[in-house]
C-alpha cells in the first residue's frame, strides 16, 4: 500500500512520472494499481490516451472481484457507446452493492442507452442507490419526482430529497473529500 500511495502522490504532481511505479503495481496484481492505469489511459493521463489500455487493465481489476474495476469497465464502454457492456458491468457491480453503479445503471433506463426507456425502473435503481448513500441518485431521484408531477405528496417529496442531498454532499466532502464513492458520477 505505501507504493500505491507514493504512485498517487507523484501522480498529482508529475503523472508521466508515476506510470512506470503504476505499471508495476498493475503487473505485481494490485487492483487498484491497475485500477489507476486504466484510468490514466482513459485520461491520456502521462501517457498517450489509449482506450484498449484501460479496458485491459479494468477488465483485470474487474476479473479479481473488484467492483471499482467494474465500474470504471462500465464507465469506459458507455464513453464507447458499448451499451450492451455497459449494463452487464454496471448490473454486476450494483448485485455487489457498489451504489454508484447502481445509479449508473439507473441513467441508462432514464435515458434509454441501450435499452427500453423505463423510467419506473429509473426510479427504483435511484430508490436502491440513494438508500445506499449515493448523493447524485438521490438527486436524480428528487428531480424525478419534481418534474414528473405524479401525486402532490411525490412532488413534496422531491423539494424534501433536494435538500437532503445537498446536505449529503456537503456531509460526504466534509467528511470523506471529493474521493467519496457517495460523490462518484
Amino acid at each position: 500500500m505505501p507504493a500505491l500511495k507514493r504512485a498517487f502522490e507523484i501522480n498529482e504532481r508529475e503523472p508521466a512520472e508515476a506510470v512506470p511505479l503504476l505499471e508495476y503495481l498493475a503487473e505485481s496484481g494490485s487492483p487498484m494499481g491497475m485500477i489507476f492505469l486504466g484510468y490514466a489511459y482513459r485520461a491520456g493521463t502521462g501517457v498517450v490516451k489509449d482506450p484498449a489500455q484501460a479496458e485491459r487493465w479494468y477488465r483485470r481489476a474487474a476479473d479479481m472481484g473488484s467492483v471499482l474495476g467494474l465500474y470504471e469497465l462500465g464507465r469506459l464502454y458507455i464513453e464507447q457507446v458499448r451499451y450492451d457492456e455497459a449494463k452487464e458491468a454496471f448490473r454486476f457491480a450494483s448485485a455487489a452493492g457498489y451504489a454508484p453503479a447502481t445509479y449508473h445503471l439507473g441513467r441508462m433506463y432514464w435515458f434509454g442507452f441501450g435499452v427500453e426507456k423505463d423510467i419506473r425502473r429509473a426510479k427504483t435503481l435511484w430508490e436502491d442507490a440513494s438508500a445506499n448513500g449515493h448523493v447524485f441518485a438521490e438527486r436524480h431521484l428528487a428531480t424525478l419526482f419534481i418534474q414528473t408531477r405524479l401525486n402532490t405528496a411525490e412532488w413534496l417529496w422531491g423539494i424534501f430529497l433536494i435538500g437532503r442531498s445537498f446536505v449529503g454532499l456537503f456531509t460526504a466532502l466534509c467528511s470523506e473529500g471529493f474521493g467519496s464513492d457517495r460523490l462518484r458520477y
